[in-house]
């Protein structure tokens, strides 16, 4: 039993070094508290992408870029189906 509790206490003394050793180490990598706060980017306001009778779904699927490369084209997904399953 004494055996126990001095391996409990050990595991808690390396345990909560661990946890400064972690803390240390994130602040250090973040700047501190000398990190300036950037301010949010302005940005433009919504507008539609496509036009036409018929749903434009925007085609990303996990880490594929639906945009061309000079940013003037994305990859939409077009569907007559609205508020049904397709027959």
């Amino acid at each position: 039993m004494m055996r126990t509790m001095q391996h409990m206490k050990a595991t808690m003394k390396l345990m909560k070094f661990g946890a400064f050793a972690l803390a240390v180490f994130c602040c250090a990598a973040s700047g501190g508290a000398q990190q300036r706060i950037k301010p949010f980017p302005e940005f433009s306001k919504a507008r539609a992408l496509t036009t036409g009778p018929h749903d434009h779904f925007f085609a990303n699927y996990f880490a594929i870029n639906p945009w061309s490369p000079d940013n003037r084209y994305a990859l939409v997904l077009e569907t007559d189906l609205k508020d049904k399953l397709p027959d």
